[in-house]
């Protein structure tokens, strides 16, 4: 299937093509036929395509334009093309990518450079041609020269990857090791979709994730619960895939009924919490715009008993914060390796002196007094008897977590007030998401079936927009 395409971007991602089924994705004339893409490609009839930038389009502006083939998601394949660059020619060929919003953070790249004008016994990084982002560069520089067309073949099967540039093998790993191991294996995981709003609070379009069960589809008179999924900080989009695989095998497997799942963008450090300046209304834009935008949208439970708060680190405090301010909305909370829980942000168990002052000075405007207002302790202290009438809560923590104190000190606070809660300790866990699901296991759904164990509104006939 091997073509030759000029690039001046080119994403591949996720399917690319399926060993049995080798396929010509340049032939026809017509690009849409294979590919999607925002920027002004060209096909012309000897199966080249061309980026031309348009007014304005030009170094790293030119992101948006990757060119993405259509179809479902594969793990192995096997592709072929040429390309040719001129002087200085940058660009990358990404598969399994999680995101397409984030492809350099959720994908894997073999890297396309203009190597071939580099001597031949110049140190080469994950950066020139062959290269595997992130990390692990070429074993040998047989790249050609700008003008000159280069032939590169990238097959994927199990866990190898293999680069071939102009013939030559330059590159073989290991895709479960090293720091390509955290990357998706898949790409974007099967029933996981990007989505915006038009976000009042925010001033700007907000987006999220949905994974959405196979029986979304199979069911259509059929209403779900809802999990709000609220990631840690740094953000999560290299986790969605993995936890959106898990949900849908404990559906798939019974052990937890169908839901749809709302991965929130909550920033690398929004802490879920309305900024005292006013610039991120993170708590405004959750609670009275995403959910009543998902409700609208989607076939949901649109009930309390149909909404669970779930999170981890900074999405464990978020959890808190909003499932105990907001009972009436969501009825389930779950805090897994929550924080910051502690009274005050002068340091934190995983976060220095520095870097706590800095969250505190651009979240909670240096203000300690803003900070104790809005935590978990204070909202649980506020809403203590209707917390303890009605909502499920569970707290989970692993007890080599660096915040395992904070949410054992957090457990002991809602004890004294006589919120009913679940406390897990994970022996020998750190602090790590995965590890945490990994150790919960099978009991991890024990929480989500109690959460919508009243699953006959699920049934109701009425539907909302989807």
């Amino acid at each position: 299937m091997s073509q030759r395409v000029a690039i001046a971007v080119l994403v591949l991602a996720c399917g690319v093509v399926a060993l049995a089924d080798e396929m010509n994705l340049l032939a026809g004339g017509d690009l849409a036929r294979h590919w999607t893409t925002e920027g002004n490609w060209k096909l012309d009839a000897d199966g080249v395509v061309t980026l031309e930038p348009r007014q304005g389009e030009k170094g790293w502006t030119r992101y948006p334009m990757y060119l993405w083939l259509n179809g479902e998601n594969t793990r192995d394949f096997t592709a072929e093309f040429d390309y040719q660059f001129q002087k200085g020619g940058n660009s990358g060929f990404y598969f399994h990518v999680g995101d397409r919003a984030e492809p350099v953070k959720t994908g894997i790249e073999v890297q396309l450079y203009e190597s071939g004008s580099k001597p031949k016994d110049a140190k080469l990084t994950d950066h020139d041609a062959g290269g595997v982002i992130p990390g692990v560069a070429p074993k040998q520089n047989t790249a050609k020269p700008a003008g000159e067309w280069n032939s590169m073949k990238v097959d994927v099967t199990g866990e190898k990857l293999v680069v071939t540039l102009n013939g030559e093998v330059v590159n073989e790993v290991a895709l479960d090791a090293g720091p390509l191991a955290s990357r998706p294996k898949t790409g974007e995981a099967p029933g996981v979709s990007f989505h915006t709003f038009e976000s009042a609070a925010a001033e700007t379009d907000v987006s999220y994730h949905l994974f959405t069960p196979a029986a979304y589809k199979r069911e259509p008179d059929r209403r779900f619960p809802v999990v709000y999924w609220l990631h840690g900080s740094r953000g999560g989009l290299p986790g969605i895939p993995q936890v959106a695989a898990r949900f849908a095998a404990a559906i798939d497997g019974g052990t937890t009924p169908p839901c749809l799942v709302v991965f929130v963008n909550g920033l690398p450090e929004g802490m879920y919490v309305d900024w005292k300046d006013g610039s991120a209304p993170m708590e405004t834009m959750i609670v009275k715009e995403l959910v009543p935008h998902v409700d609208a949208s989607y076939r949901t439970i649109a009930t309390r008993e149909g909404r669970a708060l779930d999170g981890y680190s900074m999405g464990g405090y978020g959890a808190a914060r909003l499932g105990f301010k907001y009972p009436e909305l969501f009825r389930a909370v779950s805090i897994m390796g929550g924080g910051p829980l502690q009274e005050d942000l002068f340091a934190g168990p995983r976060a220095g002196r520095r870097r706590a002052e800095e969250v505190m000075q651009r979240v909670y405007g240096g203000d300690q007094a803003y900070f104790t207002s809005v935590s978990p302790r204070v909202l649980a202290e506020q809403h203590a008897e209707a917390l303890a009438q009605g909502s499920l809560v569970r707290m989970v923590c692993g007890d080599r977590d660096e915040t395992f104190a904070n949410n054992r000190d957090f457990h002991e606070h809602l004890e004294r007030l006589g919120i009913p809660h679940a406390w897990t300790v994970l022996p020998g866990v750190v602090h790590n998401p995965l590890q945490t699901l990994e150790s919960l296991g099978d009991s991890n759904w024990d929480f989500y079936r109690a959460a919508f164990a009243n699953r006959a509104e699920a049934q109701a006939t009425e539907r909302n927009p989807a």
